[in-house]
């Protein structure tokens, strides 16, 4: 799997930083890369980089889609699952949905995604953008 997988995609990051107005990227362990303002993903440590972190405006942290999980999980209490879905004819995983829930939430709170949204990173960008909502 390539690197590019294992990041928020740049909606999951433009997100976040919508939502976390505070957070830079510096408090989530192993942040390497940002996107810029087109959506470009940048490596956090080239030279490149040097001219856009200069300006917080002008990027967007991308962490590690687990490590925002892991986040999202200790700080609030929602837990999300990525699961495969497989075939009826030979049992071949074909794409996956996820879950979310509320921790200790009164009445509890489900939402499983009704559509299948493809792969494990496909899901799980979904499902944080969705948390953040």
């Amino acid at each position: 799997m390539s690197e590019s997988k294992l990041i928020v995609d740049f909606e999951t990051a433009k997100k976040l930083h919508e939502v976390f107005p505070d957070y830079k990227g510096y408090d989530w362990v192993h942040c390497n890369y940002i996107y810029n303002n087109e959506g470009k993903l940048i490596d956090w440590w080239s030279q490149e980089s040097v001219s856009y972190m200069s300006d917080e405006n002008s990027y967007y942290p991308a962490p590690y889609y687990n490590n925002v999980i892991h986040f999202i999980e200790n700080a609030f209490d929602w837990s999300i699952y990525i699961t495969p879905r497989f075939d009826g004819f030979d049992n071949a995983q074909i794409d996956t949905y996820y879950e979310i829930y509320k921790t200790g939430y009164a009445g509890g709170y489900d939402h499983s995604s009704d559509a299948h949204v493809g792969d494990r990173w496909q899901s799980a960008n979904r499902a944080i953008r969705e948390v953040c909502d």
